[in-house]
């Protein structure tokens, strides 16, 4: 790596992705076969100047060799910062603090229940036009809605995350948090993120059915070919190049919805007819009954 040269051996297989299906295989594995996408963990005899790739591409990508045999190459995907390992913070001595605005105080303020509307898919499958259009036309209903899209998260409370599985999946758990938050105060919280594992996905839901939040995945579906045909910021193109690596679809997993709320298949139907089908299942989900309105007692009292 670098100028360096050392020795090294593979102590773990995490991860293999099958090249086909693009999606990750679960069959215990001893090696990584030629042409396959793994993510792995090696031990070196010797300490190593690195970083990972995203951060310093130089010192973040290696080469393996055995002998005067080349074997393959790599990219590091997390470094051990001394924030990635400190220890979680306990509970022991939090709290949770309780308002006195109960959600079926704010929704019949509102006119309105909170929801988190999950759209997934793949780069370029469509999800940010969707999100955008649909928050315009709640907007002109009348109900409070707001996007939670993955780039603009990665700006700020998210900055400090790579694209590893794990960075990812810490991604959507903070993602995950807010949008539950926000749909807590009233708000129809629109997240459009790939979040490529089914698991994450299942946990927000989770989260939010716990905290008495509706919730539906919407699949964005369109191909990975059609959406390389799209390509509208030449990600896919770069990602082909190897300029960027762990690209959902290319070298990294994207686990289909089995039993999405709602699927769109953007590359059979127009924004149009993909935009009402969203606006009137989210209406369905939000929109209170004419007894719900009248009502401004929930279990934290009367307001």
């Amino acid at each position: 790596m670098a100028t360096q040269s050392l020795e090294a051996r593979l102590v773990a297989i995490d991860r293999v992705v099958d090249a086909e299906k693009l999606e990750q295989k679960n069959d215990a594995r001893e090696e990584v076969g030629r042409f396959e996408v793994a993510e792995v963990r090696i031990r070196c005899r010797r300490p190593l100047v690195y970083d990972a790739h995203e951060r310093v591409e130089s010192l973040g990508r290696f080469a393996l060799q055995r002998g005067s045999r080349l074997g393959g190459g790599g990219i590091i995907l997390e470094a051990e910062y001394p924030t990635s390992l400190a220890k979680a913070v306990t509970g022991e001595h939090l709290t949770w603090t309780e308002g006195r605005i109960s959600q079926e105080a704010r929704a019949a303020h509102f006119g309105h229940e909170g929801a988190v509307i999950w759209l997934t898919g793949l780069s370029g499958s469509g999800k940010s036009t969707l999100a955008v259009a649909l928050e315009s036309l709640l907007f002109r209903r009348g109900i409070a809605s707001m996007i939670l899209d993955g780039d603009n998260l990665r700006h700020g409370l998210c900055a400090d995350l790579g694209f590893s599985l794990d960075d990812r999946a810490e991604n959507i758990r903070r993602a995950g948090e807010v949008a539950k938050l926000m749909a807590e105060s009233g708000l129809v919280v629109i997240s459009s993120l790939i979040s490529p594992l089914r698991k994450e996905r299942a946990s927000v839901r989770s989260a939010c059915h716990a905290a008495g939040i509706g919730f539906a995945e919407v699949y964005v579906e369109a191909s990975l070919e059609e959406c390389e045909k799209r390509d509208p910021r030449g990600l896919y193109k770069k990602a082909r190049k190897g300029e960027i690596r762990g690209f959902t679809g290319i070298d990294s997993p994207y686990e289909k919805p089995e039993k999405a709320d709602l699927n769109l298949p953007t590359s059979k139907e127009s924004v149009e007819t993909s935009v009402q089908k969203l606006l009137q299942h989210v209406l369905a989900m939000v929109q209170l009954k004419d007894g719900d309105r009248e009502s401004g007692e929930g279990p934290g009292g009367q307001i």
